[in-house]
């Protein structure tokens, strides 16, 4: 092998090396990318009122994760139009979501929901129920548009994508929401004495 072809090899060999180190260099920048994309957490922010502006949205910010992805909802615009309630509500952010719905009801089962293992009593003028760290109820008179309508179940519920987080607080948090909820339910139902829900928080009873 000649002096000049043996320089010529040494320096593909460094052209191939440097391309390696740059290619390297590249995958390792657009891996952290990737990884920052799928794991990288950023400030979720939840706006001033949520479920298409029917609720206050501080109580969900205080039960919502801090960090993670992007605050996001979706809610029915037709609720209250029918006679059928059910899921009018679901908000998310990070790996929690909060869920918002009302059923009909063949009793006042807020008394008994309140006396079960682990759930704290709560009341809000005549409506009963209960709350604990993952979801609250409310039964509200409501006879709406249809006579045969006695009582109303309104529900606040949490999920999660991993594994739940302890939150003592969030037995609070969610009395507040499902109080704000049963209001804006009784209303879009059009129940009777909807005006008369007391505004305010549900009183809780340990």
């Amino acid at each position: 092998m000649s002096e000049v072809q043996a320089r010529r090899g040494v320096a593909g060999r460094s052209r191939r090396g440097r391309a390696l180190v740059a290619g390297s260099i590249v995958l390792a920048l657009i891996g952290g990318g990737v990884w920052w994309w799928a794991y990288g957490d950023s400030t979720v922010e939840v706006p001033d009122r949520i479920c298409g502006g029917a609720l206050p949205g501080s109580a969900a910010a205080a039960v919502l994760p801090k960090e993670g992805t992007a605050y996001e909802e979706r809610s029915d615009n037709e609720f209250g139009k029918g006679e059928e309630p059910g899921v009018w509500c679901n908000v998310g952010a990070g790996s929690q979501s909060i869920i918002f719905s009302s059923w009909w009801s063949v009793s006042d089962l807020g008394a008994r929901g309140a006396e079960r293992s682990g759930n704290t009593a709560i009341q809000l003028g005549q409506s009963k129920g209960y709350t604990n760290e993952i979801d609250a109820e409310l039964y509200v008179s409501c006879r709406g548009r249809s006579a045969s309508k006695e009582w109303l179940k309104v529900r606040v519920a949490r999920y999660w994508d991993q594994d739940r987080p302890r939150d003592e607080q969030a037995a609070v948090h969610l009395a507040e929401l499902v109080g704000d909820t049963a209001r804006y339910v009784a209303n879009e139902l059009g129940c009777e004495g909807a005006s008369k829900i007391p505004r305010g928080v549900p009183s809780m009873k340990s």
